[in-house]
């Protein structure tokens, strides 16, 4: 039984027939993707079954490759990320969720491994209220993995213009219409920040954004 191994430290989402067939490097016949790529730090079995389906899948002969009945595939673990990477990584995503305040430090935890591909990023966080310091969360999403990366979050915050218990008045739009009603604010809000409301004309609790001191608008 012939068995190859092969370490690698690609971020590919995919084993390439190259990987199984190294002559193939740089050919277009090896960029045929063969199978899953196994988790970084992980590795994988690639069968000759495998690899013949793939070429197959491709429209493309088996004739004159020399394939093993097995070949090992191992992704090397991601290295850690480093402080400023991270950083970079996560603030657009804590500004986003910490809007209308702005993010002005981030304290990182150590050993951060970041999973490797194409990553979506995105952050959780309660009501900032009066504080200038604040738990946070931050998910680091790719194919197949998900990273929560608890932070320490400062943020410099626009002054609060409308005060809980306060009337105001509530605007909605229904298509080309604006309506509006009369409420009281039932949170401290700032502008451009989504607040709870309560419609005094249909007695219900709404999430609406500050747009003054005086006038808040519906959000979905």
């Amino acid at each position: 039984m012939l068995v190859g191994l092969v370490s690698t430290g690609s971020a590919q989402d995919s084993i390439r027939l190259a990987e199984v067939l190294p002559a193939l490097e740089g050919s277009e016949l090896g960029q045929i993707e063969v199978a899953p790529a196994p988790e970084a730090g992980k590795s994988r079995v690639v069968t000759r079954a495998e690899v013949l389906a793939a070429l197959q899948r491709a429209g493309r002969s088996a004739q004159g490759l020399s394939i093993p009945r097995r070949k090992v595939v191992r992704r090397t673990e991601t290295p850690q990320a480093k402080d400023d990477e991270l950083r970079t990584v996560v603030t657009p995503a804590l500004n986003e969720a910490l809007r209308p305040c702005a993010v002005s430090d981030v304290t990182l935890p150590a050993g951060v491994v970041l999973p490797p591909g194409q990553r979506e990023i995105s952050a959780q966080a309660g009501p900032v209220g009066n504080r200038s310091r604040m738990n946070a969360y931050v998910f680091v999403r790719a194919p197949g993995r998900e990273v929560r990366v608890p932070v320490m979050v400062s943020v410099d915050c626009p002054q609060v213009v409308v005060q809980s218990g306060r009337q105001v008045r509530i605007v909605a739009a229904i298509g080309n219409v604006r309506a509006s009603a009369s409420g009281e604010a039932r949170q401290n809000g700032r502008v451009g920040e989504i607040i709870r409301v309560y419609n005094q004309v249909t007695r219900k609790m709404l999430r609406a954004k500050v747009i003054d001191e005086q006038t808040v608008e519906v959000v979905p």
